[in-house]
């Protein structure tokens, strides 16, 4: 990824990652937008420069069709191995294959590298994102759940 190609990144990074925050329900609208553009920052204060973390844009005959974020090991204390941070496929490229493409290439670049592990986080409501890492060989390590509770339906 460029410098120039970063810039629109960014923006629209954050932008889904909002997106996905608020379908969740974890966070309002604008508190959502907030979050994710101050955690890109954070994770991203040098853009393509910051060290340890891979940004690359997969096309097809020249053609942006997606991108990805790697963070490799020691990018970050939570995560041991390499990290995917972020997976987009274009609306109008999605459904023919590419996200499988940008992961598999993703992956392939971690063993060049000589790395054994990859993980990531997917928001549990992104049914198609889940059946793409299950069918990589994703397996769940952990599991948060929450339940949306109204006054009206307490009956103790």
């Amino acid at each position: 990824m460029t410098d120039v190609e970063f810039t629109k990144y960014r923006g629209q990074t954050s932008a889904h990652y909002a997106a996905a925050l608020l379908e969740s329900g974890a966070l309002g609208a604008e508190e959502a937008l907030r979050y994710a553009e101050q955690q890109t920052d954070e994770l991203l204060p040098y853009g393509v420069a910051t060290s340890d973390m891979l940004l690359f844009v997969a096309e097809d005959a020249s053609v942006p069709v997606g991108s990805i974020w790697i963070g490799l090991p020691g990018s970050d204390a939570d995560h041991p191995g390499a990290w995917v941070y972020d997976l987009h496929v274009m609306p109008a490229h999605q459904g023919r294959g590419y996200g499988r493409a940008i992961m598999e290439a993703g992956e392939r670049s971690m063993v060049e590298r000589g790395i054994t592990e990859i993980g990531l986080n997917v928001f549990g409501r992104n049914a198609a994102a889940v059946r793409l890492y299950q069918s990589l060989g994703y397996q769940v390590t952990s599991q948060q759940m929450t339940k949306p509770l109204s006054l009206q339906e307490q009956n103790y």
